[in-house]
């Protein structure tokens, strides 16, 4: 029998796999808002009204722009965006083998597969939060849009940080059968003591906790690149290439041991 090209490319076969991840990927999110009238227009909505609000009230506090001509909205907006996606993965991630453990045991379903499938599911929440307010920011900060060619790199490191945080919050939450409880109390907490509400001038002598805040330092990778511009190449690409053979090191220990790592859940 004559191979098809993709079969025949190890590249074309993996694209393959990729869209076929992120069809299920969309499946699911199609599926959460099956039952309302705007369906994945509530992700873009949710996250425009609730920057919206926030700016409106911290504002006060805050003023309404930080940093010379940077509007606090665009700002905070960023941040929220980001971080809810960052919370997502973990509060995915601590309840993901636990509630696939008779899948993986049942079925010939890879490990990576079952992964990508979720983390295709939290990008495209990402990427429609990030599209809307991107939106918002050319309308309240347009000066800014020159910035957003720089995005490509820094987004791509918080990708892969968050699906690593799918990944490692699992293996987790297998071992500490409280650990999906205490998930929730962690988010807020990193949240409360990250420069997200707040600018991060405001730390003062506190600064040190930004610094050692490592959901956050991903996070406002992404973020200054669209409000300053500024993009440390070197160190992304750096953190990009450890991170992502971090993943395949892992994917390949995932899949020798699934079998044992679906147990640890019974």
């Amino acid at each position: 029998m004559k191979k098809t090209k993709i079969q025949k490319s190890k590249f074309l076969r993996l694209v393959y796999q990729l869209q076929n991840y992120w069809k299920l990927g969309w499946l699911d999110n199609k599926a959460r808002y099956a039952k309302t009238y705007l369906g994945e227009v509530w992700i873009a909505l949710s996250v425009v009204l609730l920057s919206s609000v926030l700016a409106l009230v911290y504002g006060d506090i805050f003023g309404s722009t930080i940093d010379g001509e940077i509007k606090y909205f665009s700002y905070l907006a960023l941040g929220i965006t980001l971080w809810n996606c960052i919370a997502d993965s973990m509060a995915l991630g601590s309840r993901f083998i636990i509630e696939s453990a008779s899948q993986i045991l049942n079925t010939t379903y890879s490990l990576k597969s079952l992964f990508l499938r979720k983390f295709f599911y939290i990008c495209q929440n990402l990427f429609i939060g990030l599209a809307s307010i991107l939106f918002v920011i050319l309308i309240v900060n347009k000066d800014l849009i020159g910035n957003y060619v720089q995005l490509f790199l820094p987004l791509s490191v918080f990708l892969v940080f968050n699906l690593l945080i799918i990944i490692y919050f699992s293996l987790i939450g297998c071992l500490i059968r409280d650990f999906a409880e205490i998930v929730p109390l962690v988010t807020t907490i990193i949240f409360l003591g990250s420069p997200i509400l707040y600018p991060a001038s405001r730390l003062d002598n506190f600064a040190w906790i930004a610094n050692v805040n490592i959901p956050y330092r991903v996070l406002d990778i992404v973020r200054s690149a669209i409000l300053t511009g500024e993009v440390n190449y070197l160190k992304c690409v750096l953190i990009l290439i450890a991170g992502l053979i971090l993943l395949l090191f892992t994917f390949a220990y995932l899949e020798r041991n699934r079998t044992k790592i679906a147990l640890w859940c019974d």
